[in-house]
């Protein structure tokens, strides 16, 4: 059964220190923010393909593009020095299921963590 994915919506992003810009479509969502040492993480999602991309910029140059399918989830936490973005993906195969989580924290500068598990 599909099921778009569990997203911030509009009010809560406005609690939040980001800048939101939206897609052409309802369901498209940009966060953008500047982390303590100039660079510069996107996040875009699309809650109804479930469908996320992060991109990490050092200037104009990109440094990170990590683009996901399958996403159930997207968090943003304001936490006591940084932005927490999480987003979970889920796949479940014949015989295997597969959860992935990413989280991207922005604050003095970007740190990125990707996991991959069979479960």
């Amino acid at each position: 059964m599909y099921m778009p994915v569990k997203a911030p919506d509009d009010y809560e992003l406005a609690l939040l220190a980001v800048d939101v810009g939206h897609g052409d479509e309802p369901a498209q969502r940009t966060v953008t923010v500047v982390a303590g040492d100039g660079s510069r993480v996107v996040v875009a999602w699309d809650a109804w393909s479930n469908s996320a991309t992060v991109r990490w910029y050092i200037g104009n140059h990109e440094r990170l593009v990590m683009e996901r399918e399958t996403i159930t989830e997207i968090t943003i936490r304001e936490e006591r020095d940084h932005i927490r973005f999480r987003l979970r993906s889920e796949i479940e195969g014949q015989d295997d299921r597969f959860v992935g989580e990413l989280v991207v924290l922005v604050g003095s500068d970007v740190s990125v963590s990707d996991t991959v598990l069979r479960t």
